[in-house]
């Protein structure tokens, strides 16, 4: 099989998962189907949350190519999510230290975006704070709008957790106008559900409804699964606080 008819079936099956719509960078990795295929389905299961099912199909794909630094950042994202933190991290950081990366500004910044993230899951807010920066810098000077959106998120979330709501709240409208100048027809659902975060602890029910609607429309689009039960149940917190708890019940259960 060719490498375009190989690019195109990739392309394809992940058209249909609606995963372009979430990442521009997924493309066809190799020139043998197999791999492709091993591929897609990784990413097929990422967005499903089915990680443990995804790593052996990445480790499939980077033992024929070592160096596809895309799957490895997935695989320590696979890592991250499965509690395998410490592994994570030392997987993030053989990445941002890699020559190849830094000449690299997309896969640099989201290789750091998510070592930061592992260092901020552990607690280490001050550490985090410097690496999500240079996220930041680094996907800026490289014109890499999806990079800066994605990192401004997990910026706000820092942000959040030191109770910053003013500062979180104008980095989510930096990611916002990032990712509508790549004029996406859907924009992440955390950044939705960040801010229906900040409006229940402001006590805005409604506004935070209207924000959990919106990730939810935002996450069933791109069928990322995982985040979708996150956010159900993140509903039904909202619905205990407006005295709703029947409702609230049924989606803890959805």
């Amino acid at each position: 099989l060719s490498a375009c008819l190989a690019h195109g079936m990739v392309q394809g099956v992940t058209g249909l998962l609606g995963f372009r719509r979430y990442d521009d960078t997924l493309s066809a990795v190799d020139d043998d189907p197999f791999i492709n295929e091993a591929y897609a389905r990784a990413i097929n299961k990422v967005l499903e949350g089915k990680h443990a099912e995804a790593l052996p199909l990445l480790d499939v794909v980077l033992g024929r190519n070592p160096a596809l630094h895309l799957a490895r950042i997935h695989r320590a994202e696979c890592l991250f999510i499965l509690g395998q933190v410490d592994a994570s991290e030392v997987a993030y950081r053989e990445l941002t230290e890699n020559l190849e990366i830094q000449a690299q500004p997309g896969l640099h910044a989201r290789s750091l975006t998510g070592l930061a993230m592992v260092i901020h899951e552990t607690g280490r807010l001050s550490e985090a704070e410097p690496i999500y920066q240079r996220s930041l810098a680094v996907a800026e000077a490289g014109n890499e709008l999806g990079e800066v959106g994605r990192v401004l998120i997990s910026m706000s979330i820092l942000d959040y957790d030191r109770r910053d709501f003013s500062a979180a709240r104008d980095k989510l409208n930096r990611s916002t106008l990032a990712f509508r100048r790549l004029e996406r027809d859907i924009l992440p659902g955390q950044i939705y559900s960040s801010l229906a975060n900040i409006a229940m602890n402001d006590g805005r029910l409604s506004e935070a409804e209207d924000n959990v609607l919106l990730a939810l429309e935002s996450l069933r689009a791109v069928g990322d699964r995982r985040n979708e039960s996150l956010i159900l149940n993140n509903y039904g917190y909202l619905r205990r606080l407006q005295g709703r708890f029947k409702e609230a019940l049924d989606l803890h259960e959805q």
